[in-house]
């Protein structure tokens, strides 16, 4: 009979966005491309919206808050997909053994998923220790504080519904965040940094621009209220009538208003550049925030991803044993154990 691991893993949250992408995820308020609508009745969660849970962090947090500081930690426990046990009862003991890890009042949210193909269960701490964020008190010690977590959690949960403990990394080599997912995720994060950046940019040059535009139009109108002003005025009427100074009253106005009505043409055509140019901000910003949602979607999706990635880790751990376990029956019975080119010899067959 093949044998049935139990799993766990934790991750530390360092950023509010991280921890509002990990509490979308959990509730289903996006939906990861491995879960099936039809089943998220059946899913199970305690703690609220992401708006309240966010707003009980916030109220939790203390005063000072280092800038690397470990804002929450998220616990995610599950066992192989051929469990035969009752997985209601396997995920309420997981629950009660993180409980009794990080304190039963440190809990945002907890969330039990049967939409997916394995059923499993999130749990969000807040690190709180003496009123303060101290995720080293619950997870530092010692350099193999992992692998003590590991034990704890097979000692006190697995072994209890009939399930075996994975290999230690230590003793595989494995490595349990597949690289390329870590580039990809890094690259999406410059990307959106480099879309607020331009986002930004944007904005400020909105600004300079209705700035500019405001202190041209002022500068244009005030040489014309000046000549509105003094052209109805007696004094000026009187002084050009006795003095016969420059031109005619006809031609000084045709004059100046050729002048006034070739600038007003000016600013209509720079009005028309800025009318076009606020449209194009706009454009910019639509698409903006388009692919900041595409962005978002993509990184729910890498979220779930890495889910999957996990088990199936855990699985090709659970199927080394097993081989071990058959190389040693082999060897026991004195039956020879097939080279590495007889096997591919025979897979060709």
């Amino acid at each position: 009979m093949a044998a049935n691991f139990c799993f766990m893993r934790m991750a530390k949250i360092k950023l509010a966005k991280d921890l509002t992408q990990a509490l979308q995820h959990n509730i289903r308020e996006r939906q990861p491309l491995n879960a099936d609508p039809d089943r998220s009745s059946l899913n199970i969660y305690e703690g609220g919206s992401v708006a309240e849970v966010k707003a009980k962090h916030q109220e939790r947090l203390p005063d000072k808050v280092r800038k690397n500081a470990v804002i929450a930690v998220e616990v995610l426990m599950t066992a192989s997909p051929d469990f035969q046990g009752s997985w209601e009862k396997y995920m309420k003991d997981c629950q009660n053994w993180a409980e009794g890890l990080f304190g039963k009042e440190n809990v945002l949210h907890v969330a039990k998923h049967n939409d997916e193909t394995t059923p499993h269960i999130h749990v969000i701490f807040m690190p709180m220790k003496d009123g303060k964020l101290n995720a080293s008190h619950f997870l530092a010690g010692s350099k193999h504080r992992m692998i003590e977590l590991q034990n704890d959690f097979y000692e006190k949960v697995g072994k209890a519904h009939g399930l075996d403990r994975g290999i230690s990394k230590d003793e595989t080599r494995a490595k349990h965040l597949r690289p390329s997912l870590a580039e990809k995720e890094k690259t999406l994060e410059r990307k959106i940094k480099s879309l607020a950046e331009r986002e930004k940019e944007l904005e400020r040059n909105i600004i300079n621009f209705e700035e500019q535009y405001a202190e041209f139009d002022k500068d244009y109108k005030k040489p014309l209220n000046i000549y509105l002003k003094a052209k109805h005025s007696p004094e000026a009427k009187n002084v050009i009538k006795e003095r016969g100074l420059f031109e005619s009253k006809e031609n000084y106005e045709a004059r100046i208003m050729g002048g006034y009505v070739g600038r007003m043409e000016k600013i209509k055509e720079e009005q028309t550049k800025a009318q076009a140019m606020l449209q194009e901000a706009a454009r910019k910003q639509k698409e903006l925030a388009e692919q900041k949602a595409h962005l978002d979607k993509m990184h729910s999706n890498l979220y779930g991803l890495e889910t999957r990635y996990e088990y199936k880790i855990q699985e090709n751990n659970r199927l080394t044993a097993e081989n071990k376990i058959l190389e040693k029956e082999l060897t026991r019975h004195g039956i020879p154990i097939p080279t590495s080119q007889q096997k591919d010899q025979g897979r060709s067959r």
